[in-house]
């Protein structure tokens, strides 16, 4: 399974739901494979933590570098996860599932006087849509109820799945994953439901 971890602007919980994904994965007991294009950030401490017990292997490097990697895969069943930076990359046609993080301050902005508007561009992922590849939109950080349920609506207009889970930016997340360490046993249950609805919707896509 390939997941894709994609958006149009940054500051919007990629690299966090990345992180999240992979730890959840693990553990149900998937190998995982987490690669980090052009990754800075909370990367430097990818490492850190309980990391080396953990079926996790981290790779850093380019957008180019990705189809190398999904090549070099030894495990037919591996769990790959890419945390792509912000813009287009064609990468994206290798993917079984893109997930595109919101948040309140990013997503779904108040179109202007007379702008052409449509769902996928009030949701931020017109240009992430890629032949036969289902999109998953995740509220992440701190989305108002009115946003969430906006979001949704978007989401059913457009075609696009909602995820019921939503990533907040709690106590919790922020502890679990810092500039320094990861704590994975901590950042997987957090995002256990996220990586759920994921899964089943790249297996849908396997099965079509």
């Amino acid at each position: 399974m390939i997941i894709m971890v994609a958006g149009m602007r940054g500051g919007s919980g990629r690299t966090t739901t990345a992180y999240g994904l992979a730890a959840a994965a693990a553990l149900m007991g998937q190998t995982v494979r987490l690669i980090l294009v052009d990754g800075v950030g909370i990367a430097d401490g990818a490492g850190g933590g309980d990391w080396k017990s953990w079926p996790i292997s981290i790779h850093t490097g380019h957008a180019e570098d990705v189809p190398g990697w999904l090549a070099a895969r030894t495990a037919p069943d591996e769990v790959v996860i890419v945390d792509l930076p912000p813009g287009r990359h064609a990468s994206l046609e290798h993917a079984d599932v893109i997930v595109v993080p919101v948040h309140h301050r990013a997503c779904m902005p108040r179109p202007s006087a007379g702008a052409e508007t449509g769902p996928l561009r009030l949701l931020g992922v017109e240009h992430l849509i890629t032949a036969g590849r289902p999109l998953v939109v995740v509220p992440c950080r701190v989305l108002p109820r009115e946003r969430a349920d906006e979001l949704r609506a978007a989401g059913r207009d457009g075609g696009v799945y909602v995820a019921e889970a939503e990533i907040g930016e709690t106590k919790a997340l922020r502890m679990a994953i810092t500039p320094y360490a990861v704590a994975w046993a901590a950042l997987a249950p957090l995002h256990l439901p996220l990586w759920q609805e994921v899964a089943h919707q790249a297996e849908a896509r396997t099965v079509r």
